[in-house]
């Protein structure tokens, strides 16, 4: 099964949802079992954690950055750049739910309900 994690945290600047999906998408990438698991848009927790910056150098950043924008703004485009995924789990950067895969989200915050 191939599943995909938003990972756009990752490109933010950001401590406590940068560390739960860097060290999730790291722990379900090493211990995937027969499924695939890879961050949207385009990354891995391969490279080291930095909550100062993106965890890319900035031309990768600003490209990831240009495919997110994009697949908020052109319907379907999502759809292509998750490649025949079954899960996605998306966060409140993904504008638009895919429409051949099954979501899947997290709330990491609850107080803007009080």
């Amino acid at each position: 099964m191939r599943i995909v994690i938003d990972a756009t945290s990752l490109l933010l600047r950001s401590a406590g949802i940068k560390s739960y999906t860097y060290y999730w998408l790291q722990a379900l990438q090493e211990t995937h079992r027969g499924h695939v698991f890879t961050g949207f848009p385009f990354l891995s927790a391969r490279e080291p954690l930095a909550h100062d910056r993106s965890i890319l150098p900035p031309v990768p950043t600003w490209t990831r950055l240009a495919a997110l924008h994009a697949t908020n703004s052109l319907p379907g485009l999502l759809d292509t750049f998750l490649q025949g995924a079954q899960i996605v789990h998306t966060s409140n950067q993904i504008h638009r739910r895919p429409k051949r895969a099954r979501c899947t989200t997290t709330i990491h915050d609850m107080t803007v309900w009080k």
